[in-house]
């Protein structure tokens, strides 16, 4: 492959030998160190491919090994300069087109991001760019090192991070940190206390003193288990972790109210308009202007070459505007979206929850609509309170 670009480069003919002893030119070409490329002979004819000063050579000698040399074809950069040295803009194009080459080569033309699974892209391309690496950016400006330092510093979700420079690209390899679970020290007493008012349905008591049986109604804050434990009859105590589960029915009322008359932004798509952006450089391919645009979206289309992003892009900028416009609710749509708040509440507020009843009640006033929600639910109401212990001399 290399070889073959050199001879292009360079310029090489195919010729003909025709004579009767054609060999007698192979022999000679040895002798003189003269490479003759996919040499082939057939009835008297010796075709093969040689450089331009090697065939001048050839020429000397035919001659000496009777025959006669006849050109084919003439190929490589050469000819083609030679056939076209009268236009000089074809020349200066090449020349403009190689040092645009060489400049823009010193610049970063993609950025590859492997390694995160946690992180965004998107937070992880702020924290390059803000270290000064970025599509555009020059590379002799880049101190990667600094600029890894500064990224781990700044992240506590990266144990480490690689910046490599090659060619153009800017290859990023990050290896991401955990957080460690939280270590609880079972070495500090504490009592179980009741978060929530209820009735103890369950015990399931690992460590510490009860202080509640199943069947009793507990109120929020009140002890269910302590960290005092009696050693047998001996009248002296120890102090403990206490551990368990206290599972009681809780009953819990949460209230929707849904106005009559509100109000809700009305959304539309305005024009869109695109820019093409090169490196750093961006030009707008639509000048109109867009009036009340109350948000906008981009999307950026990237070049691709040998699945490699090029640094050339059209973002595409979705405009969109807001009117505020009033809504009359009837019962029926105050209805759905109280079951729609209810079940958002059902997700999030009572996730560990397990919900045995739900009963829905709803009042009309002159301004709106108040939905009631009964719930009666299961779940572990016991979290740890700190048990104080102050030893004295």
């Amino acid at each position: 492959m290399i070889n073959g670009i050199l001879r292009w480069l360079r310029g090489y003919v195919i010729f003909e030998a025709v004579g009767r002893f054609p060999e007698r030119l192979i022999n000679l070409a040895l002798v003189n160190d003269i490479t003759l490329v996919r040499p082939v002979g057939k009835k008297g004819i010796l075709t093969a491919q040689v450089s331009v000063n090697d065939y001048r050579q050839l020429c000397r000698m035919r001659k000496k090994a009777m025959v006669r040399l006849k050109i084919k074809k003439k190929t490589g950069f050469p000819f083609i300069l030679h056939k076209n040295r009268k236009r000089k803009g074809i020349a200066l194009g090449t020349l403009i087109f190689a040092v645009l080459i060489y400049i823009l080569s010193g610049f970063i033309w993609s950025i590859e991001i492997n390694g995160n699974n946690a992180i965004s892209i998107y937070e992880i391309q702020k924290d390059l760019r803000e270290n000064g690496i970025y599509i555009g950016a020059s590379k002799k400006n880049i101190n990667v090192t600094e600029a890894e330092r500064k990224l781990e510093l700044k992240s506590g979700h990266i144990a480490w991070i690689s910046v490599n420079i090659t060619g153009s690209t800017a290859d990023v390899e990050i290896s991401e940190s955990y957080d460690m679970p939280e270590i609880v020290d079972k070495t500090k007493p504490c009592n179980l206390k009741a978060k929530k008012t209820g009735q103890i349905l369950k015990m399931n008591v690992k460590e510490g003193q009860k202080s509640a049986a199943v069947g009793d109604g507990v109120a929020k804050g009140q002890m269910l288990v302590s960290g005092v434990m009696d050693i047998g009859d001996t009248g002296t105590s120890r102090f403990v972790h206490s551990e368990g589960e206290i599972y009681a029915g809780v009953t819990e009322r949460d209230i929707v109210r849904v106005l009559k008359n509100r109000t809700f932004s009305d959304i539309s798509e305005l024009r869109q308009r695109r820019v093409l952006k090169f490196l750093n450089f961006k030009l707008p391919l639509d000048y109109s202007g867009i009036d009340n645009v109350r948000s906008r979206r981009y999307i950026t289309e990237s070049l691709m070459l040998n699945n490699t992003d090029m640094p050339i892009n059209i973002i595409t900028e979705h405009n969109f505007s807001a009117a505020e416009k009033a809504a009359v609710t009837n019962s029926g749509q105050a209805e759905r979206l109280a079951d729609t708040q209810f079940a958002l509440n059902d997700i999030f507020s009572r996730w560990d929850s397990d919900i045995k009843r739900k009963t829905v009640a709803v009042k009309e006033n002159n301004d709106s609509y108040d939905f009631t929600a009964d719930y009666y639910c299961i779940e572990d109401i016991a979290e740890e309170a700190p048990l104080n212990v102050v030893y004295s001399e």
